[in-house]
């Protein structure tokens, strides 16, 4: 969903430009979607120039919009499915640990979501939340293949990779009529 003026980016680490010029609003998504140093929260598409497509590089410092009246940024949304319980989901070429925990309690599934988003050390891929404990919240990794260590009172959650809203009339800056 189109969110605004200027090329979104991380405080701390930035912005990526992919050097993808001509791919279409859709395109670009698709790009920024496939690319591991993309957060996949939101994208750049330059509309008003080269057409080139980039993406926040990071979840360090929080997010700012840099001033480029060529460019429009796009929200991506993300979820996240249950996948299993009784057990901590973790990378299988590091098991028996493949996973760590954040040591943030009581945030509830959403918050424990959010916050392995916002953790570089997660993988982005699954997470864990203690449902029958203290609430603790963790995560994968890396991106290896899955490996389940049994755990009766963690469930964990496939973060399923961002969506983009196309059946939302995309806004264009109002000097593109």
């Amino acid at each position: 969903m189109w969110a605004g003026v200027g090329a979104v980016r991380d405080k701390t680490s930035g912005n990526v430009w992919l050097q993808k010029l001509g791919l279409g609003l859709r395109g670009c998504y698709l790009a920024v979607i496939a690319d591991s140093r993309c957060t996949k929260d939101y994208f750049n598409y330059v509309t008003r120039g080269d057409e080139n497509c980039g993406c926040k590089a990071g979840y360090t410092g929080g997010v700012a919009v840099q001033s480029d009246h060529k460019t429009d940024h796009y929200s991506i949304f993300s979820t996240y499915t249950w996948a299993g319980s009784k057990g901590t989901a973790a990378s299988a070429n590091t098991a028996p640990t493949g996973s760590i925990w954040l040591g943030i309690f009581d945030l509830g599934l959403q918050g424990c979501y959010e916050a392995v988003l916002a953790d570089s050390r997660c993988s982005k891929d699954y997470f864990n939340y203690v449902l029958r404990g203290d609430k603790n919240c963790g995560c994968k990794t890396d991106t290896n293949r899955l490996v389940v260590l049994f755990n009766e009172k963690v469930d964990f959650y496939k973060i399923v990779p961002g969506t983009f809203l196309w059946q939302i009339q995309v806004m264009t800056h109002p000097s593109n009529g």
